[in-house]
């Protein structure tokens, strides 16, 4: 986050309390109580100058430029959050999904509109997990779908799974979905669900991974020596 025109670390604690860190040596800057019952989760909105503390029945804007939460918005269900653009998801253990827009109300004042209608049936279990396109939005649950959206809440696509999800994220432009199970992961080539219809690039996320990252393939090597130490161990161990 930015605070007072500096670039900092900002964590929270399961005590309810914000502590922002310098970006050079993490050294402890200021510390800051919100409420004392342990945070969820904190997202970073830079339009607003604001982190947005997450507690299990509400959540809080925190103005940086006045250093005090400002704003306090009740919630049915703090365990799951996700911010994307201007956009805060909850999702709830009974399947709903609350979504809150943050929005200017003047220049230095910004407020959270919810967006979501109670009538709408969005999944019959515990929403576990979303992931974020430019024009569209997915959720997984417990209830074995994986549904996806467009940012006005309807319906486009409704895929049945035989066992519960727990995760998922969108991989590309060109919309593979990546799935979380108990015990696997799958891949959703996006071909498969929307033919050749593909989302643009993006050269700053590099969403259709053209730039090679040096530290995947730091990765790689690294995997493959290991499991050739591994291997190694294993023909000695067997001698």
């Amino acid at each position: 986050c930015e605070l007072n025109g500096k670039f900092m670390y900002c964590s929270s604690t399961s005590q309810g309390e914000l502590m922002f860190h310098n970006y050079s040596d993490f050294a402890q800057v200021k510390r800051v109580l919100i409420k004392k019952d342990p945070i969820k989760k904190i997202f970073y909105h830079r339009k607003s100058s604001s982190i947005i503390v997450v507690f299990k029945d509400e959540f809080r804007r925190f103005d940086l430029n006045q250093f005090k939460d400002v704003l306090t918005v009740p919630i049915k269900d703090g365990g799951y959050s996700e911010f994307f653009g201007n956009l805060l998801f909850f999702g709830c253990k009974n399947g709903t999904i609350e979504a809150f827009r943050i929005e200017p109300v003047t220049s230095n004042n910004w407020t959270f509109t919810q967006v979501t209608d109670n009538c709408i049936h969005f999944h019959d279990d515990a929403i576990t997990s979303f992931a974020f396109s430019p024009n569209f939005f997915i959720s997984a649950s417990a209830d074995n779908t994986l549904k996806i959206w467009n940012y006005h809440f309807g319906l486009i696509f409704d895929i049945v799974f035989p066992f519960p999800l727990f995760t998922c994220e969108i991989l590309n432009g060109s919309r593979d979905i990546l799935i979380g199970t108990d015990n696997e992961i799958l891949i959703v080539k996006g071909k498969s669900i929307w033919n050749d219809e593909v989302d643009p690039e993006i050269p700053e996320l590099d969403n259709y991974d053209k730039i090679s990252d040096e530290l995947t393939n730091q990765l790689i090597q690294f995997v493959t020596s290991q499991n050739d130490e591994d291997e190694m161990s294993d023909f000695l161990g067997d001698r």
